[in-house]
């Protein structure tokens, strides 16, 4: 049985300058923190500290992940395919 593609999603916290695209684009993922800085939403969180906030996606999400990042002004989000 083969598994899915999984990718790790960063959030570079320092370099986000909180417009809030990230999470308008791709709700299902990202949230705003109590500064306006973009983070992985809980569920898929694997850690955050002051300057990081990373999660774990799913093939699904892939593409809405990819839009935020896309859009992002200051580049502030990487996607990163983990290999098994």
């Amino acid at each position: 049985m083969s598994s899915l593609p999984e990718y790790k999603v960063t959030v570079h916290r320092g370099v986000c300058i909180a417009c809030r695209q990230a999470p308008s684009i791709c709700p299902i993922v990202f949230e705003s923190d109590q500064y306006g800085k973009t983070i992985v939403k809980e569920e898929f969180r694997i850690r955050q500290n002051s300057r990081i906030s990373e999660g774990i996606i799913g093939d699904d999400l892939l593409k809405c992940v990819e839009e935020a990042a896309k859009k992002c002004p200051v580049s502030a989000i990487k996607i990163e395919k983990l290999e098994h």
